[in-house]
């Protein structure tokens, strides 16, 4: 089966995830948030908490207005790219969206990086209620509404449990490990991007 779509992660994906929370130890204290049960960042990324109240706490933890917090989010010089996968994404191969863990304040961060010119389509987990990969993905191929297979669809991801979510539904994964290595792995071409992960067919 070819592939007939690429579903794209944003963190360590197109862009250095870390790179917003380079400003001070403070921030880079709430970076590791992201990955704790019931932290600030976890709730955020689930919609459990507002972007308005994220903000204020983090106003609060760095010691920064809650202006000059919103304003960093948006600033797309703080966010360091990676050009091979970002150049690729940008060409339009194929339908794309870009599938994210990330708090519904991505929705804006995404125009500000000019994504959305790329991929409209954005399926953001603090929107969703989820931070499930697969039920992102197949959110994603929904509203794409181009009558695509899982197993037509590519998700490109830095994360192996991402991956898993999704190659559970019968999607296809590719795990991103780099620039250099995407790039590397272009040469034969986007329609063998996670080709050996395909899962085989189910026996009758």
């Amino acid at each position: 089966m070819s592939l007939r779509c690429l579903l794209w992660d944003f963190g360590d994906t197109l862009y250095d995830e870390r790179s917003i929370w380079d400003a001070t130890p403070a921030w880079g204290a709430l970076y590791e948030t992201f990955d704790v049960a019931g932290g600030l960042g976890e709730l955020w990324c689930r919609g459990e908490i507002s972007d308005a109240i994220a903000l204020e706490r983090i106003a609060a933890s760095v010691g920064w207005s809650r202006h000059a917090v919103h304003a960093r989010f948006l600033d797309p010089s703080v966010y360091r790219p990676f050009h091979a996968s970002l150049a690729f994404f940008h060409a339009r191969n194929l339908p794309q969206a870009i599938v994210t863990v990330n708090p519904p304040l991505f929705r804006d961060i995404a125009q500000a990086l000019g994504l959305t010119k790329s991929a409209p389509t954005l399926v953001i987990s603090g929107e969703e209620g989820t931070s499930d990969k697969g039920v992102l993905c197949a959110t994603a191929l929904e509203r794409l509404g181009l009558d695509l297979l899982p197993g037509e669809t590519v998700l490109i991801d830095n994360r192996d449990d991402n991956l898993e979510a999704w190659k559970r539904r019968g999607g296809v994964g590719y795990l991103h490990r780099g620039d250099c290595a995407f790039a590397q792995d272009l040469v034969a071409g986007v329609h063998t991007l996670g080709r050996q992960e395909i899962p085989p067919p189910e026996e009758a």
